[in-house]
Protein backbone atom coordinates (compact mmCIF):
# COMPACT_ATOMS: atom_id res chain seq x y z
CA UNK A 1 0.00 0.00 0.00
CA UNK A 2 2.77 2.47 0.93
CA UNK A 3 4.73 1.45 -2.17
CA UNK A 4 1.67 2.19 -4.34
CA UNK A 5 1.27 5.63 -2.76
CA UNK A 6 4.94 6.42 -3.40
CA UNK A 7 4.57 5.25 -7.01
CA UNK A 8 1.49 7.41 -7.52
CA UNK A 9 3.17 10.38 -5.80
CA UNK A 10 6.32 9.89 -7.90
CA UNK A 11 4.32 9.70 -11.11
CA UNK A 12 2.28 12.76 -10.15
CA UNK A 13 5.41 14.79 -9.38
CA UNK A 14 6.95 13.60 -12.65
CA UNK A 15 3.91 14.65 -14.64
CA UNK A 16 3.79 18.08 -12.96
CA UNK A 17 7.51 18.66 -13.65
CA UNK A 18 7.12 17.53 -17.28
CA UNK A 19 4.13 19.82 -17.79
CA UNK A 20 5.99 22.76 -16.26
CA UNK A 21 9.07 22.15 -18.43
CA UNK A 22 6.82 21.90 -21.47
CA UNK A 23 5.17 25.21 -20.55
CA UNK A 24 8.58 26.84 -20.10
CA UNK A 25 9.67 25.57 -23.52
CA UNK A 26 6.44 26.97 -24.96
CA UNK A 27 7.14 30.31 -23.26
CA UNK A 28 10.66 30.38 -24.76
CA UNK A 29 9.27 29.67 -28.24
CA UNK A 30 6.59 32.33 -27.80
CA UNK A 31 9.21 34.84 -26.64
CA UNK A 32 11.44 34.02 -29.62
CA UNK A 33 8.49 34.43 -31.99
CA UNK A 34 7.50 37.71 -30.33
CA UNK A 35 10.97 39.21 -30.75
CA UNK A 36 10.69 38.78 -34.54
CA UNK A 37 7.39 40.62 -34.87
CA UNK A 38 7.51 44.02 -36.54
CA UNK A 39 8.95 45.80 -39.54
CA UNK A 40 12.59 45.34 -40.52
CA UNK A 41 14.78 47.30 -42.92
CA UNK A 42 17.74 45.49 -44.49
CA UNK A 43 21.02 47.34 -43.88
CA UNK A 44 23.39 44.75 -45.39
CA UNK A 45 22.68 41.95 -47.83
CA UNK A 46 24.80 39.46 -49.73
CA UNK A 47 23.33 36.98 -52.24
CA UNK A 48 26.05 34.59 -53.34
CA UNK A 49 28.91 36.95 -54.17
CA UNK A 50 26.69 39.95 -54.93
CA UNK A 51 26.25 42.70 -52.35
CA UNK A 52 23.00 44.64 -52.62
CA UNK A 53 23.32 48.38 -53.20
CA UNK A 54 22.15 51.03 -50.76
CA UNK A 55 19.31 51.81 -53.18
CA UNK A 56 18.18 48.17 -53.27
CA UNK A 57 18.33 47.96 -49.48
CA UNK A 58 16.36 51.19 -49.08
CA UNK A 59 13.63 49.91 -51.44
CA UNK A 60 13.16 46.70 -49.43
CA UNK A 61 11.15 46.08 -46.28
CA UNK A 62 10.29 42.94 -44.29
CA UNK A 63 7.17 42.85 -42.12
CA UNK A 64 6.54 39.95 -39.75
CA UNK A 65 3.12 39.68 -38.18
CA UNK A 66 1.86 36.62 -36.34
CA UNK A 67 2.79 33.60 -38.50
CA UNK A 68 3.01 35.58 -41.74
CA UNK A 69 5.61 37.67 -43.48
CA UNK A 70 5.56 40.24 -46.27
CA UNK A 71 8.61 41.41 -48.21
CA UNK A 72 8.37 44.36 -50.55
CA UNK A 73 11.32 45.13 -52.80
CA UNK A 74 10.33 47.96 -55.09
CA UNK A 75 7.36 46.62 -57.07
CA UNK A 76 8.04 42.99 -56.11
CA UNK A 77 6.00 41.46 -53.28
CA UNK A 78 6.77 38.13 -51.60
CA UNK A 79 4.61 36.81 -48.79
CA UNK A 80 3.92 33.62 -46.93
CA UNK A 81 4.28 31.91 -43.58
CA UNK A 82 7.14 31.08 -41.26
CA UNK A 83 7.89 29.01 -38.20
CA UNK A 84 10.90 28.82 -35.94
CA UNK A 85 12.85 26.37 -33.86
CA UNK A 86 14.22 28.64 -31.15
CA UNK A 87 15.93 25.71 -29.42
CA UNK A 88 18.15 24.92 -32.42
CA UNK A 89 21.72 26.19 -32.34
CA UNK A 90 21.76 28.49 -34.23
CA UNK A 91 18.05 29.27 -34.17
CA UNK A 92 16.25 27.89 -37.24
CA UNK A 93 13.45 29.31 -39.37
CA UNK A 94 11.39 27.67 -42.13
CA UNK A 95 9.74 30.00 -44.61
CA UNK A 96 7.05 28.95 -47.09
CA UNK A 97 6.30 31.49 -49.81
CA UNK A 98 2.66 31.66 -50.87
CA UNK A 99 2.80 34.66 -53.22
CA UNK A 100 5.48 36.30 -55.32
CA UNK A 101 8.60 35.07 -57.08
CA UNK A 102 9.25 32.35 -54.48
CA UNK A 103 5.66 31.02 -54.53
CA UNK A 104 5.56 27.36 -53.52
CA UNK A 105 9.17 27.32 -52.33
CA UNK A 106 10.44 26.48 -48.88
CA UNK A 107 13.41 28.47 -47.63
CA UNK A 108 15.47 27.00 -44.80
CA UNK A 109 17.21 29.58 -42.65
CA UNK A 110 19.12 30.29 -39.50
CA UNK A 111 18.76 33.55 -37.62
CA UNK A 112 19.93 35.55 -34.66
CA UNK A 113 18.46 38.57 -32.94
CA UNK A 114 20.54 41.06 -31.01
CA UNK A 115 18.56 44.01 -29.71
CA UNK A 116 17.01 45.70 -32.74
CA UNK A 117 19.19 43.77 -35.19
CA UNK A 118 18.15 40.59 -37.04
CA UNK A 119 20.53 38.53 -39.17
CA UNK A 120 19.16 35.75 -41.37
CA UNK A 121 21.09 33.27 -43.51
CA UNK A 122 18.82 31.86 -46.22
CA UNK A 123 19.09 28.74 -48.38
CA UNK A 124 16.98 28.91 -51.53
CA UNK A 125 17.41 25.21 -52.33
CA UNK A 126 14.72 24.00 -49.92
CA UNK A 127 17.00 21.03 -49.17
CA UNK A 128 19.64 22.19 -46.74
CA UNK A 129 19.84 24.75 -43.96
CA UNK A 130 22.84 27.09 -43.63
CA UNK A 131 25.10 26.33 -40.69
CA UNK A 132 26.79 29.73 -40.57
CA UNK A 133 26.08 33.33 -41.47
CA UNK A 134 28.06 33.27 -44.73
CA UNK A 135 27.07 32.66 -48.36
CA UNK A 136 30.34 31.00 -49.36
CA UNK A 137 29.75 32.61 -52.75
CA UNK A 138 26.85 30.23 -53.42
CA UNK A 139 24.13 32.05 -55.44
CA UNK A 140 21.52 29.84 -53.69
CA UNK A 141 22.47 31.41 -50.32
CA UNK A 142 21.89 34.86 -48.90
CA UNK A 143 22.76 36.61 -45.65
CA UNK A 144 20.76 39.69 -44.76
CA UNK A 145 21.16 41.90 -41.74
CA UNK A 146 18.05 43.90 -40.80
CA UNK A 147 17.43 46.78 -38.43
CA UNK A 148 14.06 47.06 -36.68
CA UNK A 149 12.07 50.06 -37.89
CA UNK A 150 10.63 52.13 -35.07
Amino acid sequence: MIANRRLVLGLTVGIVVALRLSALAGDAAADAKKELQGTWQPIEAMIGEVELTKEQLAATKLTIKDDGYLVTAGETVDQGTWKIDADAKPKAMDIVAQEGPNKGKALLCIYEVSGDSLTVAYSFTGKDRPTEFKTGGDPMRAVIKYQRKK
